[in-house]
């Protein structure tokens, strides 16, 4: 089988990508340590976890993404995108005006509720006496 070796670099990591089969891909990252990690588009996956964890793929993911001329936005769910947020907060949300200014009701104010007495022997309290110091 022949592999195919290609270096990039992000964040000043070194990173080689060894092509496995199919959309499946080695990736070592040479930093002060070499870390390999296996990633696998079609399922994606990544033995990172990272992508698996959160949904969002992780930096390894997006090395062979990038490789393979694939858009990572298509990677991302839809709950995580610019898109979804902007769709989610695009209505105003007016400041509610203080007490002073609102109308008063008929209505009787809201109390919490009575405490109920639970059966069974109250627990007692314990005093925490402070370290050094003798009572009398």
């Amino acid at each position: 089988m022949s592999h195919i070796f290609i270096f990039t670099l992000i964040h000043n990591i070194s990173h080689f990508h060894n092509w496995l089969g199919e959309n499946v891909f080695e990736v070592r990252c040479i930093s002060i340590i070499v870390d390999k990690y296996k990633v696998n588009i079609d399922t994606q996956e990544c033995t990172y976890r990272k992508w698996l964890l959160t949904g969002i793929p992780c930096y390894h993911a997006i090395i062979v993404m990038k490789f393979l001329n694939l858009n990572v936005e298509d990677y991302i769910p839809y709950w995580f995108r610019l898109s979804t947020y902007e769709e989610t907060y695009h209505f105003i949300i007016y400041p509610v005006s203080g007490q002073l200014l609102l109308d008063m009701t008929t209505y009787n104010d809201v109390q919490p509720p009575l405490k109920k007495r639970l059966p069974g022997r109250p627990k007692e309290k314990e005093e925490i006496g402070i370290v050094g110091v003798k009572e009398e």
